[in-house]
C-alpha cells in the first residue's frame, strides 16, 4: 500500500512539474508549439492565420495568413494596375528570425510603392519562403501552390546546395520530378513518416515540450547532436559540402531535374544568387540562355563588409547563420532596384 501511495504521489508530481515547465516555456517564449501543418495539396506547410515568435540568432515575431503563407492575406485574383511579385526560396526567404517590419520583400514593397505610386501602380511582394527547401521543392510548390496568386515575376533564391534535388530529408514536401521526360509535381509522401506526423502533432501542435522533443528527434536525424552538445569545441568535418567552398570555374554537372526546371521557367523569373560564392558557370550560362535574369548578391554583401558589417553575424547573441536586419535592408534595396529596372522597362516599351 505503501508502495502504491508512493507511486501516486511520484506520477503527480511528476504531471505538475511537466505542467510548470509547460506553463513557463509558453509564456516566456523559450519555445512555441509547433508552426506546421500537413496539408493534401502542398504537403508539410505554415499554419494557416497564426502567429509565431523565434529566438535563435535573431528574435522574430511572424504572422501567417489564411493562405497558409508569411504576411497579410491577398485573394487569388490582383486588383487592377497591381504588379505581384512572388519570392521562392528556403529559410533565408522565409526569415521567421526578424520582425516583418524588418523583411528585404517589405522593404522591396515599401520602396517600389513610394516610386510608382504617383502613377496609380501598386506593388505587392508575397513571402513564399519555406525552410529546407531546394529548387526541386521551390518550382513544386511555385506550381502547386503560388502560380494561383497570380505573380507578374518570381524570384528564386539559391545556394549551390538548393541546385541538387534531392529528397531524402526532410519528407512530407512538395517535390518535382521526371517521368518520360515530363516534369511531375507532387507531394513527397513517405507513408512512415506521414504516420509518424499524423501520431504525433497533437502533441507538437498544442504543447511546446511535445514540439522540442520533436525537434530534438530531428536534430538527431540531421546529426546535428555532437555540434550542439559540444557547441564551439565540436570541429566539423572537412567533407560536408557547406565547408568546401565551390570552385566556379570547376567543371559542374547540373542535376537533371535542375537542368529541366530551368529550361522550362518563362521569362518572368529572376534567379537570385543568395550566397556569397559564384554559382556553378554552366548554371548561370543555362539561365541566360533561356531569357532568365540573373542577379548575383555577394556585391551586396561585400558592401556590407567594406561598412564593417558582417551580413550573417549576429552580435547580441554571438552566432552567425541568417541574414541579419542590416542585410534584409541592403538586399530590399537591391531587389528594388533589380525590379523597377524590369517594371520601367515593361512601361517604356508598352505599346500605346
Amino acid at each position: 500500500m505503501k508502495i502504491i501511495k508512493q507511486l501516486i504521489v511520484f506520477i503527480l508530481s511528476f504531471v505538475f512539474v511537466l505542467i510548470l515547465a509547460e506553463l513557463f516555456i509558453r509564456n516566456a517564449k523559450i519555445s512555441e508549439v509547433s508552426f506546421a501543418e500537413y496539408y493534401d495539396d502542398i504537403g508539410k506547410g505554415l499554419a494557416h492565420a497564426d502567429t509565431y515568435v523565434y529566438f535563435n540568432e535573431g528574435f522574430g515575431i511572424t504572422s501567417t495568413n489564411s493562405s497558409r503563407f508569411i504576411g497579410e492575406d491577398v485573394p487569388f485574383k490582383k486588383e487592377e494596375n497591381t504588379i505581384r511579385i512572388a519570392l521562392i526560396g528556403d529559410s533565408y526567404v522565409e526569415s521567421i528570425q526578424i520582425f516583418e517590419r524588418h523583411y528585404f520583400g517589405n522593404i522591396t514593397e515599401d520602396i517600389l510603392n513610394k516610386k510608382y505610386n504617383q502613377q496609380n501602380i501598386k506593388i505587392e511582394v508575397l513571402n513564399f519562403g519555406r525552410s529546407s527547401f531546394n529548387i526541386g521543392n521551390m518550382y513544386a510548390y511555385q506550381k502547386l501552390f503560388v502560380d494561383k496568386f497570380n505573380p507578374d515575376y518570381i524570384l528564386y533564391f539559391l545556394s549551390i546546395n538548393d541546385l541538387k534535388c534531392d529528397y531524402s530529408y526532410p519528407p512530407l514536401l512538395p517535390i518535382t520530378t521526371i517521368d518520360k521526360s515530363n516534369l511531375i509535381t507532387t507531394i513527397n509522401n513517405n507513408k512512415e513518416e506521414l504516420n509518424t506526423y499524423q501520431n504525433t502533432k497533437f502533441l507538437t501542435q498544442n504543447f511546446a515540450l511535445g514540439n522540442i522533443l520533436n525537434f530534438c528527434r530531428n536534430k538527431i536525424n540531421d546529426k546535428e547532436t555532437l555540434p550542439i552538445i559540444l557547441d564551439k569545441f565540436y570541429t566539423k568535418t572537412s567533407n560536408t559540402a557547406e565547408n568546401i567552398p565551390y570552385n566556379a570555374g570547376a567543371k559542374y554537372e547540373i542535376d537533371s531535374i535542375t537542368y529541366k526546371i530551368i529550361n522550362t521557367l518563362d521569362a518572368n523569373t529572376i534567379i537570385v544568387n543568395r550566397d556569397t560564392c559564384q554559382l556553378p558557370k554552366t548554371f548561370k550560362a543555362l539561365c541566360i540562355a533561356n531569357d532568365l535574369r540573373y542577379l548575383e548578391l555577394s556585391p551586396t554583401f561585400d558592401s556590407l563588409k567594406n561598412s564593417g558589417i558582417m551580413y550573417n553575424k549576429w552580435t547580441v547573441t554571438n552566432k552567425v547563420g541568417h541574414w541579419k536586419q542590416n542585410t534584409h535592408k541592403a538586399i530590399g534595396v537591391t531587389i528594388a532596384n533589380e525590379i523597377s529596372d524590369i517594371i520601367q522597362h515593361t512601361i517604356t516599351n508598352k505599346p500605346q
